[in-house]
């Protein structure tokens, strides 16, 4: 699958959904299935390239990708486990503006 899409172990990707946009370091692995990005961690460090919640972060906070809603509705454990998102190789020109 990463083949198929062009994708190889350290390439630079920007993941992105309608909540915002980190760029990361790509780690190819047979145990993946097609079509799924999988993040082990999460920096802690949000790094914005330009305007916060308006240009992708530089610090790996994939948090940024999920959503903000609870476990259940009567407890306050989040549940970012999940979400839809699309990844493109990230360039230089694509800057603070994507």
């Amino acid at each position: 699958d990463a083949e198929a899409a062009g994708l190889a172990h350290q390439d630079v990707r920007r993941l992105h959904d309608g909540r915002g946009a980190v760029i990361c370091e790509a780690r190819v692995a047979a145990r993946i299935m097609a079509g799924v990005v999988h993040s082990a961690e999460s920096s802690a460090e949000d790094d914005p390239m330009g305007a916060p919640g308006q240009s992708p972060g530089r610090g790996g906070c994939v948090n940024v990708l999920t959503a903000k809603r609870h476990m259940t509705e009567k407890t306050t454990g989040s549940a970012p486990n999940s979400c839809l998102i699309e990844m493109e190789k990230w360039t230089d020109a694509m800057g603070a503006a994507s």
